[in-house]
């Protein structure tokens, strides 16, 4: 039996493992676009599950911001309606 050269061994070897790594990107964009559909509905749920939660929030504090970490809320100051007409 012969012995392919070590050049030739590594180029095959490195070629090899370069499609693979392709197949691999390939099949994960295959994946990624066929869920895409699902992902965006599930963004949509998330954003209206926000928006309900942030209008709970403003109707049991009033106007403000909430740091999400903490749950630190802090009211934003509200100028009296007569006070800003009157500016």
């Amino acid at each position: 039996m012969s012995q392919v050269s070590k050049e030739l061994l590594t180029e095959l070897q490195e070629a090899k493992q370069t499609m693979q790594a392709i197949q691999n990107e390939l099949g994960l964009m295959a994946i990624a676009e066929s869920s895409k559909p699902e992902l965006l509905a599930k963004y949509k749920e998330m954003q209206a599950q926000i928006r309900t939660a942030s209008e709970k929030i403003q109707e049991e504090h009033g106007a403000g911001n909430l740091d999400i970490d903490t749950g630190e809320f802090t009211p934003s100051e509200e100028v009296p309606l007569s006070d800003a007409v009157a500016e």
